[in-house]
């Protein structure tokens, strides 16, 4: 086990660094052909939709790759796993859920309606817009969909289920209501909310 590459690089002598990738390589050659299984970790840097998971230094020399790290799911830091690679065989692609407990590693539910997950700050995918909800946008749609599904309800309730921003949901339903996709309801505390209603049904 080597833990970390990131520790073992910076421990070498600068005179050798340039050239640790190649001497990486030897390494784990030399380990695998006396039949020596080697484990490696490494800290990632931050990660972007397109970025490499080993910035292409040492994914070269690896049969398997796995990933985990924390992300940001409605303002509570979770964990996650996904195997990146493994060399002849299949796997899944999908990121999961884990939490290390008494008895080890425990795996979750696979994480979906979500994307840019590797950012660690994903964002729910919004479906596209189905024939019924002719001339409205993917997030217009979601909050309708939201809408149909919740029943009346306030703005920031739905905001926080549809997964869209509460100043773009407050122009949504306007938009929603222009159209005749929904009714707003004035409360007699003040309170505004709103119901889905059929396509030029009225209020």
């Amino acid at each position: 086990v080597i833990d970390s590459l990131t520790g073992f690089e910076v421990a070498l002598a600068p005179a050798f660094r340039e050239d640790f990738r190649e001497s990486l390589y030897r390494l784990v050659g030399a380990l695998t052909a006396t039949q020596i299984t080697v484990f490696m970790t490494l800290e990632a840097v931050p990660l972007s939709s397109d970025a490499g998971f080993t910035g292409e230094r040492v994914s070269f020399i690896t049969d398997d790759i796995i990933v985990m790290r924390f992300v940001e799911l409605d303002g509570v830091l979770e964990k996650i796993v996904a195997v990146a690679k493994m060399r002849r065989s299949r796997h899944s692609q999908q990121f999961w859920r884990y939490a290390i407990n008494a008895k080890g590693a425990a795996i979750g539910e696979p994480l979906v309606g979500y994307q840019d997950i590797l950012t660690g700050q994903p964002k729910r995918s919004l479906p596209a817009p189905s024939k019924a909800h002719a001339g409205l946008t993917a997030p217009e749609a979601a909050v309708l969909d939201t809408l149909v599904r919740l029943g009346e309800t306030r703005a920031d309730l739905l905001s926080a289920s549809a997964g869209v921003p509460g100043a773009e949901v407050d122009a949504i339903l306007d938009r929603l209501a222009a159209l005749g996709y929904a009714a707003r309801t004035d409360g007699a505390d003040a309170t505004v909310s709103y119901r889905a209603i059929a396509r030029g049904a009225g209020p």
